[in-house]
């Protein structure tokens, strides 16, 4: 009993200093205390941030990262930013299932765009959307005077981030990030914070089904390629 007593102590005095120096603090709690003790530890002390909902890298397949399916007509692989791309013409789209995805109360989604049109062309294009009604949805889109918006509606009203881009030309390739976090939304372009808005009331819900390359309706079109698509749980 005694030599049970001091063994327990010994780990317990391992574990504490695994902690101290949280660099071991997972393979020991495994080890000494099994897999549940030590899910709960790396939770605690290596928390996720930005953890992706999904991440479509589109090398050779439409679907995501970690097996996510995608839905879609009209693709077709091309060169991209990264290794391959994906071409979203006047016909084409891709969607997913929102759930576990998409949080709408936080998150953020990232992508490079490399659009077929110059940006003064005052035309309508639609590179990402989730959701089915006027209300409750998402949107990264250009329209027709120029603007590149990020929209959010809530329950009952529309909200968005924009910036001019009159001066992009075609077949250039821009970064774009879109943020949403309490009360709050950003649109970033080519690195660089572009427009804020704030007093945003996120969400209530998300429909089932979200687009990569077209509106939910599929009225409208990226006309654009796409490449590196991610949706992130936190900003």
């Amino acid at each position: 009993m005694i030599m049970v007593q001091r063994s327990e102590s010994k780990a317990w005095i391992v574990l504490i200093v695994a902690i101290i120096s949280t660099s071991g603090v997972v393979s020991v709690a495994l080890m000494v205390f099994g897999i549940p003790l030590a899910n709960k530890l790396a939770e605690k002390y290596f928390p996720s941030v930005g953890t992706p909902g999904i991440v479509l890298n589109f090398e050779g397949t439409f679907d995501g990262a970690d097996g996510e399916r995608g839905h879609g007509y009209g693709l077709s692989f091309v060169s991209g930013h990264t290794g391959q791309a994906v071409m979203f013409n006047t016909e084409a789209s891709l969607d997913f299932l929102t759930e576990h995805e998409i949080n709408p109360h936080e998150g953020s989604i990232e992508f490079w765009l490399k659009p077929l049109w110059n940006g003064d062309d005052n035309q309508d294009y639609v590179f990402f959307e989730v959701g089915d009604s006027w209300f409750n949805r998402f949107r990264i889109a250009k329209d027709r005077a120029n603007n590149f918006r990020f929209l959010v509606w809530s329950s009952n009203t529309e909200y968005d981030a924009a910036c001019n881009v009159n001066s992009w030309v075609a077949n250039d390739w821009h970064q774009v990030r879109a943020t949403w976090q309490r009360d709050s939304i950003y649109l970033d372009l080519d690195g660089v914070l572009c427009d804020t808005q704030t007093s945003v009331v996120m969400p209530d819900s998300l429909s089932s089904r979200f687009y990569v390359g077209s509106s939910a309706r599929q009225d409208m079109r990226a006309q654009s390629v796409i490449d590196e698509f991610a949706i992130y749980s936190q900003p």
